[in-house]
C-alpha cells in the first residue's frame, strides 16, 4: 500500500470515530451496511456528507485546541 492509502485509512477512520462519538454506534453500523451506490447520509444523521464533513472538521479542530491546552 502506498502512502495515500494510509492516509485515506486514517482520515476515514477519524471520520467514522466521529460519527459514533456524535450519532451512535447504531446509526454507523446501518451505514456500513448500505449499499454505497444507494447510500443517503441524510436517511441515517440528518444531514448531508458535504455537512457532516464540516462537522467533523470543526469537531477536530475543537479537539486539536482541548489537546494543546492539556499539554
Amino acid at each position: 500500500m502506498g502512502k495515500g492509502n494510509y492516509v485515506n485509512y486514517r482520515t476515514n477512520q477519524s471520520f467514522a470515530n466521529y460519527l459514533i462519538q456524535e450519532y451512535g454506534l447504531e446509526k454507523l453500523l446501518y451505514l456500513m451496511v448500505e449499499d454505497f451506490n444507494t447510500l443517503i447520509y441524510e436517511e441515517y444523521f440528518g444531514k448531508s456528507y458535504e455537512e457532516l464533513k464540516v462537522d467533523w472538521i470543526e469537531y477536530l479542530k475543537k479537539n486539536i485546541k482541548a489537546i494543546k491546552l492539556i499539554l
